[in-house]
């Protein structure tokens, strides 16, 4: 686990537990709320909250206590126990930017000088990471680009740093965005988290309002799925798309984007250092 995952689960566990756990933080009562809220949850956040605060249960010492909620199961997924009308539906995703809409947004964010909402747009739109890993990208020579994986575990069984390679016209655009960013997040703040959950919720304000007949809003991972589909859409190898999207296995790859919806554009490639030779002879699973 990387020290910023665990300062982001000592967080949420610390939130929980002072605003959802009635009288003593024993673990019947954190057990107790856990089942009890299960509802209010998406699986996904619900399996989340329980590692954060199995987390924090193991810094405080109380290993014994971490281990019986790492156990813990959802009651609503629980085979065969569980009544899945009751499980709050996975929260719907567009999976698909097209270049107008691009534009749109940038024109959009252009006229309220917002700087740091035009970085963040366009670093999505040219290299598809994931919007935590954005403020932490390096820029190397020759037009490679560093970015770490924000789903690395200790482990190394998920999330997968990569450097990647662009022309120099998409580098120096990178170059210039990146800079843009973090006029916000270097001034206003020294938490990136909190910088990058700020341009999202802006982003979200934006699409609602240029588009209000749409049922559901572009997000960065909007622009990730995009750029999933444009990889599937250029013939690339699966080795190759799952290096560039920061997956330690090719099926990863699945979950993003369609290659339908390619729109042949110039896109990163990824940059073989010998780590990434190693990593990739490891993807063929």
């Amino acid at each position: 686990m990387t020290p910023k995952t665990s300062l982001e689960y000592q967080k949420l566990a610390k939130h929980f537990l002072a605003t959802k756990i009635q009288g003593d933080l024993g673990i019947d009562n954190i057990k107790s709320a856990l089942i009890e809220l299960a509802s209010h949850y998406r699986p996904a956040y619900w399996r989340r909250l329980r590692c954060a605060i199995k987390h924090a249960l193991f810094l405080a010492g109380k290993k014994e206590a971490a281990n019986i909620i790492g156990n813990l199961e959802n009651p609503l997924t629980k085979k065969n126990t569980g009544n899945s009308k009751d499980i709050k539906p996975k929260q719907k995703r567009i999976k698909s930017v097209s270049f107008d809409e691009h534009i749109h947004l940038m024109k959009h964010f252009r006229a309220r000088c917002d700087a740091s909402m035009l970085g963040a747009l366009q670093i999505a739109w040219l290299v598809g990471c994931r919007p935590a890993e954005m403020p932490y990208i390096r820029l190397h020579d020759n037009c490679t680009v560093f970015i770490p994986s924000a789903k690395k575990t200790a482990d190394g069984k998920r999330g997968l740093d990569r450097t990647i390679s662009l022309n120099q016209k998409s580098y120096d655009l990178l170059r210039h965005s990146i800079a843009l960013l973090h006029q916000e997040l270097d001034s206003m703040t020294k938490d990136h988290v909190k910088g990058m959950h700020r341009i999202q919720r802006r982003l979200q304000t934006a699409t609602s309002k240029l588009w209000p007949k749409k049922r559901y809003n572009i997000t960065l991972y909007s622009y990730r799925h995009q750029m999933g589909s444009e990889l599937k859409a250029s013939g690339m190898s699966r080795e190759a798309i799952a290096l560039i999207m920061g997956h330690q296995g090719i099926n990863s790859i699945d979950k993003y984007g369609d290659r339908r919806l390619g729109t042949g554009r110039v896109l990163p490639v990824p940059s073989y250092n010998l780590t990434q030779k190693a990593s990739a002879s490891s993807l063929s699973i």
